[in-house]
């Protein structure tokens, strides 16, 4: 596609998006890297038209070789409208930026001859084996039928296979996820606060924000607690050691990092995190004295994203290693003891989300059919394709034109929940916690119940989104908890049966709670926010 010069009117910028678009979905870009440029793509336009004015023109030119990229460019003076927000825009661009590194999709900008240059560029969508859960599936079923080959061999060849090949090379596999996850959760934290764009903005609708995400994370960790003794009944609260005073007071004393390094060697999440509040309140705080540091955190954000999506083309392999060295070494009945983990998630989401929305309509008095018509939109995109990014981008239009609520708030509150607030990530993590425990014959004791609630409130909040992210959480949450990571194959096969349900709802817990919220605050503390922010310039 190739557009000559053309003014920055509303339409003209409608027009220029949906070409864009549709050049990149012509060319088997995936759907959700399609929204998502497109969003980015409108968002840049809109600003430099707020920049230049309606006048300024605009050409688009489109890649003639193997690359799928799409050149915008503006001429006029410099201005990156990627990374620089201007005063009045809630959205950030850098975590738009970050929507699209976490898919493999990348928009640089650079100034060259008088114009302004953004450039997209999209990698073609991974053609995956067409069967429920794909690879991992495959990865699946090879397992089962390699482990049952194995049982047939000589106990030496059997026993070189399990030990010396299978677990080596799993444990390998599974420290290079994790060595990843914890570098990548502090850079997702950090880039959640500087989504915020300024310490008003933190101190007063941040704050509350994320004190709610917690709150209700909390609950649904108890909720999903309850659930985990109903479906592995051999856990007692009285197994294990007992609580003293001195356990607990270590316990609190472990969210504070003695050094900088070792929580990430160690994957110590809840000190990382700890880290990572103090690094994004910081790099707020020096924003007008250093901007180059927000623009470095969404340059470090597409580094780990990379890497970890690299990393996850390994997934298929870590399941059928996980998978194969359970049943190799035990029976095949251990793998049918993953439809507990599937129907847990169920009995803990679809209850949760049906309180939840009942909740705010009852205490909002709004008619619950309706309101559950008014969200369908995002909550349908959640539960076809199982991406909380993709439907994000939908959750923005609806709760402007469908729900009603102020535009800026949604503008701010929809990237800060897609950032820190995870409810589909709730279960699975309580989950697997539980089933270890019967695997291994050491059910969770007390102790490891509180840990349960600290580990999981954090790595929901931080749960990075890309894929691979809940398995790569899992292991540091088991690893936390003084168990083997080997049962994370058994929860990725259980994935494959309630992810999609679990996205659908969480979006739907997501509008519930963004219609909540949008009643607490009405707006005001964001108005006192911006300002405090203004007298403080």
């Amino acid at each position: 596609m190739n557009r000559k010069e053309i003014s920055l009117t509303e339409e003209n910028i409608n027009n220029i998006t949906e070409e864009i678009k549709a050049y990149f979905a012509g060319r088997k870009v995936s759907d959700r890297d399609v929204l998502k440029i497109g969003l980015l793509i409108e968002e840049a336009l809109l600003r430099c038209r707020d920049k230049f004015g309606r006048q300024q023109t605009v050409s688009v030119e489109s890649s003639a070789f193997a690359s799928t990229s799409v050149t915008v460019r503006i001429k006029a003076q410099e201005y990156n409208p990627i990374t620089e927000d201007d005063e009045e825009s809630i959205l950030s661009s850098q975590f738009i930026h970050n929507l699209l590194a976490a898919e493999g999709t990348s928009a640089t900008y650079r100034y060259r001859g008088g114009c302004n240059e953004i450039i997209m560029t999209a990698r073609k969508e991974r053609r995956d084996l067409k069967i429920p859960g794909g690879t991992v599936t495959a990865a699946v079923i090879l397992a089962v039928i390699a482990a049952l080959i194995t049982k047939l061999l000589p106990a030496g060849t059997a026993l070189f296979l399990t030990d010396d090949l299978a677990a080596p090379l799993f444990s390998r596999l599974m420290g290079l996820i994790v060595m990843i996850a914890g570098p990548l959760i502090f850079i997702s934290v950090v880039s959640g606060i500087c989504a915020l764009n300024d310490v008003a903005t933190l101190s007063t609708v941040g704050l509350k924000a994320i004190k709610r995400f917690a709150v209700i994370t909390v609950l649904l960790i108890t909720y999903s607690v309850l659930v985990g003794f109903l479906f592995f009944p051999g856990i007692s609260f009285t197994a294990g050691s007992a609580v003293n005073l001195s356990s607990i007071i270590e316990m609190l004393l472990e969210l504070i990092p003695q050094d900088f390094a070792s929580p990430f060697v160690e994957s110590k999440s809840i000190q990382i995190i700890f880290i990572a509040l103090i690094t994004g309140t910081a790099i707020l705080i020096l924003d007008e004295k250093i901007p180059r540091l927000r623009e470095l955190v969404s340059e470090v954000n597409q580094l780990f994203f990379t890497m970890m999506r690299f990393v996850s083309y390994l997934i298929p392999v870590i399941v059928f290693l996980s998978i194969y060295k359970a049943i190799a070494q035990n029976s095949l009945s251990d793998i049918l003891g993953v439809w507990k983990l599937v129907a847990s998630g169920y009995v803990i989401m679809v209850p949760f989300t049906a309180c939840f929305v009942m909740y705010v309509c009852l205490r909002r008095k709004i008619n619950i059919r309706q309101f559950l018509h008014d969200i369908s939109a995002p909550a349908i995109v959640g539960f076809t394709s199982a991406s909380g990014t993709l439907a994000m981008t939908k959750q923005f239009e609806t709760a402007k034109t469908v729900m009603k609520i102020d535009e800026k708030l949604v503008d701010f509150w929809v990237p800060l929940s897609h950032a820190m607030f995870s409810p589909s990530v709730v279960p699975p993590l309580v989950a697997v916690a539980f089933y270890a425990g019967i695997y291994y014959g050491t059910p969770v004791s007390l102790p490891q119940i509180l840990i349960l609630y600290i580990l999981v409130t954090q790595l929901s909040i931080a749960s990075p989104k890309v894929p691979g992210g809940i398995l790569a959480t899992a292991a540091i949450l088991l690893g936390q908890l003084g168990m083997p990571a080997d049962v994370v194959g058994y929860l990725m096969v259980a994935n494959i049966f309630v992810i999609n349900a679990e996205t659908g709802l969480a979006m739907i817990i997501r509008s519930a709670e963004l219609e909540e919220f949008s009643y607490i605050i009405r707006f005001k503390d964001f108005s006192e926010g911006r300002r405090k922010q203004r007298r403080l310039k």
